[in-house]
């Protein structure tokens, strides 16, 4: 939000206002957003149904609403095993799944927006492509997340080997679950 206020006050917008809530916020009058964004938000929602049907009485007729939410259901692949990336992928996966999302939220983005009533335009999968010259942030991700893997008892200290990822060759750090995004929806 501090971004996306900061980039609209550079570009000298002034009809543009950000709003930060819950799904919870019944006091919402009917209609008053133009537009609903969110990033992964609906796979941590207890029921993301819900939360759509309120999202359709706020925003306003015509508007748009617009999620990119991450799937684990299109486990890592690649050409050649990677073993170690994979059990890294896993452990983050079932830390975010213990932490109450909806690991697979992807395939069911469609019913959840069309069922309150939106227009879906496209939802699409997308999966980083891993090359020699461009690398996964695995080992970032892992880093970040470890408090959390061991945490919810995902992994042990013993069993992380965090470090490693950031030891091998660009081509053996590749692994990658595929954001599933709903690209835009209008109501």
């Amino acid at each position: 939000m501090i971004a996306a206020r900061k980039r609209v006050d550079e570009c000298g917008f002034t009809n543009i206002v950000f709003e930060e809530g819950d799904f919870g916020m019944a006091s919402v009058n009917d209609g008053v957003f133009d537009a609903v964004v969110g990033r992964r938000v609906l796979m941590y929602q207890p029921n993301a149904a819900d939360a759509m049907r309120m999202l359709s009485r706020v925003v306003r007729p015509g508007g748009i609403v617009l999620f990119q939410e991450h799937d684990a259901t299109l486990g890592p692949v690649s050409l050649v095993p990677r073993p170690l990336h994979a059990r890294v992928h896993n452990w983050i996966w079932e830390t975010v799944q213990r932490g109450g999302a909806d690991v697979n939220i992807g395939f069911h983005l469609e019913s959840l927006l069309r069922e309150p009533g939106f227009r879906v335009e496209e939802v699409r999968a997308q999966a980083v492509v891993q090359t020699p010259t461009q690398s996964h942030p695995i080992a970032d991700i892992g880093r970040l997340m470890l408090p959390r893997i061991l945490g919810n008892g995902v992994a042990t200290e013993a069993e992380v080997e965090i470090e490693t990822l950031q030891q091998l060759p660009l081509p053996n750090r590749w692994g990658g679950r595929a954001p599933l995004r709903t690209r835009c929806c209008s109501k």
